[in-house]
């Protein structure tokens, strides 16, 4: 009996020093919400996901976590990446939506508020940034902005209230459609029109202040390269581009395997998301992926 207990109190002090919970830090760095800037360049928001774990004989929990949001570019063929700004570091885990950049300006958005109802984005911060890295400032909340092509206003989605424009500082606010299913705006190249929408997409002229073209089916538009009259769409078995003169469709999912393409302003390029974010030539060669550029990146 007496050599049995020794060996149970032996068990049970060996058995504690799995109970002495150990901490450290893990860093996760992703590249979200890439487009192009007028030069031809790809902008893009690096998110360092910051978490201090505890680990111990019940397993692994995170005890305190913040994130850090940079703005980079990169050149369309994955050169010369460079840091432009800081967006802010210590704050909350949020997620980059999109960007859009017109001239020396980047506006980004942050989503901030996840709904599983809707499956989707109900809050977000718009930022506003130069791309010499000299202003970053945050001006209201929204969805999905899109600069005009001189950079002095906004169009955005502002949740179960429509499409908005304001200035680049964020006043002079208004609706232009009142309609609150109308999501991811984006701003033609010869600032006349704004297309919308998700699952159904429509074309609203500024000027005439009315819808002049509805699609079915397509949706999450990016306008083509300046006097195409083109734009790019989200849609069943791969992105389309449609001729808004003609509407003569054609289908670019064999190029790209993915969604959410971005044309580039010289025609040549595209930017789509796979599960991650990349980099392709509209013939479908010289693919590349953002992650991959990127300390961290996977």
């Amino acid at each position: 009996m007496r050599k049995l207990l020794v060996i149970s109190i032996f068990l049970v002090f060996a058995g504690c020093g799995n109970l002495i919970p150990r901490y450290y830090w893990e860093v996760y760095a992703s590249a979200g919400a890439p487009n192009w800037t007028q030069d031809n360049r790809v902008c893009f928001v690096l998110a360092e996901y910051h978490s201090k774990i505890r680990e111990d004989a019940w397993g692994r929990s995170p005890v305190e976590q913040y994130a850090n949001f940079y703005l980079y570019e990169i050149n369309y063929d994955g050169t010369d990446l460079r840091k432009v700004a800081t967006i802010y570091e210590g704050g909350p885990w949020y997620e980059p939506l999109n960007s859009s950049s017109a001239g020396e300006w980047v506006v980004v958005c942050l989503g901030t508020e996840w709904d599983d109802v809707s499956n989707s984005y109900t809050k977000g911060d718009i930022y506003i940034i130069k791309r010499d890295g000299s202003y970053v400032k945050k001006i209201k909340e929204g969805l999905y902005p899109d600069f005009s092509p001189d950079a002095s206003k906004i169009v955005y989605e502002k949740p179960d209230s429509g499409i908005w424009i304001m200035d680049r500082d964020g006043g002079n606010n208004h609706c232009i459609v009142s309609d609150p299913d109308a999501k991811y705006p984006a701003w033609s190249p010869d600032d006349t029109l704004i297309a919308y929408g998700y699952f159904g997409m429509e074309v609203f002229n500024i000027k005439m202040d009315s819808i002049v073209k509805e699609y079915e089916k397509v949706g999450i538009p990016d306008w083509g390269p300046s006097g195409s009259n083109k734009i790019v769409v989200e849609a069943y078995g791969g992105p389309l581009i449609i001729d808004i003169l003609t509407d003569e469709v054609d289908s670019i999912g064999s190029v790209i395997e993915g969604n959410r393409a971005k044309w580039s302003p010289d025609g040549q390029y595209f930017i789509a998301y796979d599960g991650s974010w990349f980099v392709i030539k509209k013939d479908g060669t010289d693919k590349w992926y953002i992650n991959s550029k990127i300390k961290g990146g996977e």
